[in-house]
Formats: structure tokens, C-alpha cells, sequence
């Protein structure tokens, strides 16, 4: 019960703070998470451009991402930001190792982040690679399980059952034995006696 408490305290020093929200390629991703945390290297340059004779037509605002030094093959290095005109209001949470929560501010933009066409041959490169890599199936060994061994009686069974009858493998008896028919005529002539 008191572990409940403890966690809806929300910290809301910085809500009001304004955030832009990104969905990038999982390799950017994997590229940004490679450099440690407490480093001070760029993972990228964001730039904005605007055209100065329209600057009040949304389309001449545009944006693009230029990744810093990376150390995956193929990976492209130029990016486009497609800002999103219509998304629902979000808001960016935290939490730290102790369970506090904090709310880290409201999204202003919302981009998707897709390779310049001058680095499409890369990306597909990069992706042809990696669909080969998925489709690489890794090799089993599995040893054979041998069958158990019969028992004896069971085989000694099976023998006079096979010398005696026969086995019926269609009909509504499937699955049964028979008496075969010379051991059948004797035991009719042997109750017709009595």
C-alpha cells in the first residue's frame, strides 16, 4: 500500500516546457544508444530552413536532420523531419531509477524521420542486409530419439497374434485381429460336436 503512494507524486516543474516528439529508423536509434550517456559528442544537427519570400506559407518551413559520425555501414547520414500538421496533444513523462515520476513537457512538433533521396541507395543497401540477415536460418542438430525397445512378451504377443489372426486395417473393426478362417471352421466343428 505504501509503495502505491509513493509513486503518484508527480514532478511538474518543467510541464510547461515545450518538446518535439520523433519517430526515427530503428538503426538511428541503435547508432544513438551505442554512444554513452554521460558523453558530450553530437548525435545530430537538426536545420531549419525557411524561404525569406514566403515565409508565412507552412510548406516553406522545412526540416532536416544531419546525422554525426556513425558507425554503421549504409547507415545514411542525411535525414528529412516530416512535421505532422495534426496530432492529439501528448505530453512527455519520465521515470528515474527511484520510481519518481516527472512530467518533462508538452509536445509542440511531431516529426517522422525518412533518408534524403541522395542517401536512398544506402538506406536500401542498408536494409537488403538486413533482410538477408533475418532470413539466415540457424542450423539445429537434433539427435534422433531412438524407439523404445520392445519387451519381450509384447514381441512373443505380436508373433502368435500375426500366426493366428488376422489384422483388420479397414471397416468398423479397424484396428482389431480376427481369428483366421481354418482356426474359425475348427471351433465351429468343435461346438456343433458338444
Amino acid at each position: 500500500m505504501e509503495d502505491e503512494q509513493k509513486n503518484t507524486d508527480l514532478e511538474t516543474a518543467r510541464a510547461d516546457r515545450s518538446v518535439w516528439l520523433m519517430k526515427c529508423p530503428v538503426v538511428v536509434a541503435k547508432s544513438w544508444q551505442s554512444v554513452p550517456a554521460d558523453s558530450q559528442q553530437n548525435l545530430s544537427k537538426v536545420v531549419v530552413s525557411l524561404d525569406p519570400l514566403h515565409p508565412e506559407d507552412p510548406s516553406s518551413l522545412q526540416f532536416s536532420m544531419e546525422m554525426a559520425g556513425s558507425e554503421i555501414a549504409n547507415m545514411p547520414k542525411s535525414y528529412s523531419l516530416n512535421m505532422f500538421k495534426d496530432f492529439v496533444p501528448m505530453c512527455i513523462f519520465s521515470e528515474a531509477n527511484q520510481g519518481k515520476v516527472a512530467m518533462e513537457g508538452k509536445v509542440e512538433h511531431k516529426f517522422d524521420m525518412t533518408p534524403q533521396n541522395k542517401n536512398m541507395e544506402e538506406y536500401r543497401k542498408m536494409c537488403r542486409e538486413r533482410t538477408n540477415k533475418s532470413m539466415v536460418k540457424n542450423r539445429q542438430i537434433q539427435e534422433k530419439k531412438k524407439a523404445a525397445p520392445v519387451k519381450a512378451p509384447e514381441q512373443f504377443l505380436k508373433e502368435i497374434l500375426n500366426d493366428l489372426c488376422v489384422y483388420n486395417k479397414r471397416g468398423t473393426n479397424q484396428g482389431t485381429y480376427e481369428l483366421k478362417p481354418e482356426y474359425k471352421k475348427s471351433m465351429e466343428d468343435t461346438t456343433a460336436e458338444e
